[in-house]
């Protein structure tokens, strides 16, 4: 699924004396089945973008097209987990994103999230390991 931002802009904190524009007219393009790398200097917006690119955040200004579902301002929070369930964020540093005692453990998280139980997830990380070159020990 495409995913197509369109003049967006983005502050922390709208509203209020603290207010701070990270993004600002932001026009970008990810195609379906695509990699795209967001490079820059600390406090350049890369992180800010990405946390738009499944609606974990929603744009300040303009609008994040995912597939044919339109987020903006107003968009329901409740509506999303249909997104989340297709575009994946993963962090900078692993120490912000692991916190299980095993990768599987880690892995079976995503799916139980969305309701799986947690014997189906874990045997859906143990499918999933070797397609990242990892074996069960892990």
């Amino acid at each position: 699924m495409d995913i197509i931002l369109k003049d967006v802009g983005y502050s922390y904190g709208a509203g209020t004396p603290f207010e701070s524009q990270a993004l600002c007219d932001v026009d970008l393009a990810i195609p379906d089945s695509s990699y795209t790398a967001l490079i820059g200097h600390t406090g350049s917006g890369k992180s800010t973008v990405t946390q738009h690119l499944n609606a974990l955040l929603k744009p300040t200004t303009g609008t994040v097209t995912i597939g044919d579902r339109v987020i903006d301002n107003k968009t329901n929070n409740k509506n999303l987990k249909f997104i989340r369930k297709k575009v994946g964020i993963v962090f900078q540093f692993p120490e912000s994103q692991l916190f299980e005692e095993t990768i599987a453990k880690d892995i079976a998280f995503g799916p139980m999230n969305f309701g799986v139980s947690e014997a189906e997830a874990l045997e859906l990380a143990k499918e999933t390991l070797p397609l990242v070159g990892l074996d069960e020990t892990f």
